[in-house]
């Protein structure tokens, strides 16, 4: 598609295109039955692709508005350093550009109070493309 002129497409939820601008992770929630849930958990981060040297912060509220999960992304080189702080630990993340995606995680709480299933989750989000 080109700029400078109007495009007629028809579509349905399911098939609209989705644009995301550069330096952006986007937080998509895991429910499409309720607009009421704790959005945090199992939430999808879509990493856009990144200019060199470029940041982003995204924070997920709870149902009170509180924020609960930071992410922060910045790409150096062929990387893009992820730092999620909060949250369950019940997440995915999927780069969009290609870039590989590194992090680190803090997750609120001792850690014996964190369930095994999701330290090791968190790990494998972590080393996802």
């Amino acid at each position: 598609m080109s700029g400078g002129k109007w495009q007629k497409e028809t579509h349905d939820y399911h098939s609209l295109p989705l644009m995301i601008r550069p330096n952006t992770v986007l937080a998509l929630g895991n429910n499409d039955q309720k607009p009421d849930y704790d959005y945090a958990d199992g939430v999808s981060l879509l990493v856009s692709a990144f200019d060199e040297g470029a940041e982003a912060k995204t924070e997920i509220p709870d149902l009170k508005g509180e924020t609960v999960m930071t992410v922060t992304a910045k790409r150096v080189g062929d990387e893009i350093h992820l730092h999620v702080e909060g949250g369950n630990g019940n997440y995915t993340v999927r780069s969009l550009s290609g870039c590989k995606v590194v992090g680190s995680v803090r997750i609120c709480g001792d850690r014996e109070e964190i369930p095994k299933r999701i330290r090791r989750n968190v790990r494998k989000a972590i080393m996802r493309k």
